[in-house]
């Protein structure tokens, strides 16, 4: 016979309360440890039918009830589907991450795109459309983008294309931020996210580099 909600609730809240004290466990208490809001004559008639299925026992006539071995399983039983169905909800909550993960490239574009208008910049995106599993933090990752997009908008080449791609290779997931810069870059790539370090410490000039050094800082967490 399946348990409705009803008997499952009391019958965990029995089986917790055994597990906690080592005492059987009548009706009186186990109205405590509930929300059903039920008396305790609803509590023991079920816990009547309960231990007429199997899933508990009455150890002597004085005493309240405790779990049997077919309580046990059940119980066990309940646990593991209601940890089966946590995973499913975390996938799905991940899920719905990475649709607010690359809706927010598309927002920060958006909300760049009088900045990047003005310098005469093109945005091309190219992201996939397979859905994979990213857990990030939105607000770290939309000031990731900002950064991003704002050094691109300074520095990049009036009147040329940006491309932002975002593709899979095998668990690792690539976005890509590519523009032509408007000066020559004389150093090596290692060198740029120290050099824009040292220029936040004076930030004496614009384009100290704060946006990179926060975003790779960010990306570091």
């Amino acid at each position: 016979m399946q348990l409705d909600e009803r008997k499952t609730k009391i019958l965990q809240a029995i089986i917790r309360n055994y597990l906690e004290t080592g005492e059987p466990v009548g009706s009186r208490t186990i109205s405590k440890y509930t929300d059903l809001n039920l008396s305790s004559a609803t509590i023991r008639n079920e816990m009547a039918d309960l231990e007429e299925l199997g899933y508990i026992v009455q150890p002597h006539t004085s005493a309240g009830r405790i779990p049997s071995d077919q309580g046990y399983r059940f119980y066990v039983d309940c646990m593991m589907e209601q940890k089966e169905q946590e995973v499913v909800e975390m996938k799905e909550m991940l899920l719905e991450r990475q649709d607010r993960m690359e809706n927010l490239l598309k927002q920060v574009a958006f909300e760049m795109s009088d900045k990047l208008g003005e310098a005469g910049l093109d945005v091309r995106m190219n992201l996939t459309e397979e859905k994979v599993i990213l857990p990030l933090d939105s607000q770290k990752t939309y000031r990731i983008y900002e950064n991003l997009f704002g050094n691109i908008a300074k520095y990049a080449l009036p009147g040329t294309r940006v491309y932002v791609n975002g593709f899979r290779i095998g668990d690792t997931v690539i976005i890509t931020l590519k523009n032509i810069s408007a000066q020559e870059i004389t150093v090596d790539s290692s060198e740029l996210t120290e050099r824009f370090v040292r220029g936040d410490a004076s930030r004496n000039t614009e384009g100290s580099g704060l946006g990179l050094a926060i975003a790779k800082s960010f990306m570091e967490l």
